[in-house]
């Protein structure tokens, strides 16, 4: 369900989770549908019981190692430029 078009820039995602390799599967995937993308977000503020309960969202902020991890692996591993 994603729809932009050339006015979209730059364009930033959103992605939620607890698991460094899953989120670098999902970015790449996200990379591959929607090249355009400039920036990527990583939830980690979401107060959402659903999402704390799976160490997502606001369980990150508990848990920096966990993120400093999420952080380094999404980042050794893409490359996102400024279009």
């Amino acid at each position: 369900m994603l729809k932009t078009n050339s006015k979209d820039r730059p364009l930033a995602a959103q992605l939620v989770g607890s698991d460094a390799v899953e989120m670098l599967d999902a970015a790449q995937i996200l990379l591959d549908v929607v090249p355009g993308i400039s920036f990527l977000d990583i939830n980690s503020a979401c107060p959402v019981k659903k999402v704390v309960k799976k160490k997502a969202g606001a369980y990150l902020l508990k848990s920096p190692d966990t993120l400093i991890k999420m952080v380094k692996k999404l980042t050794s591993k893409l490359r996102l430029r400024l279009q």
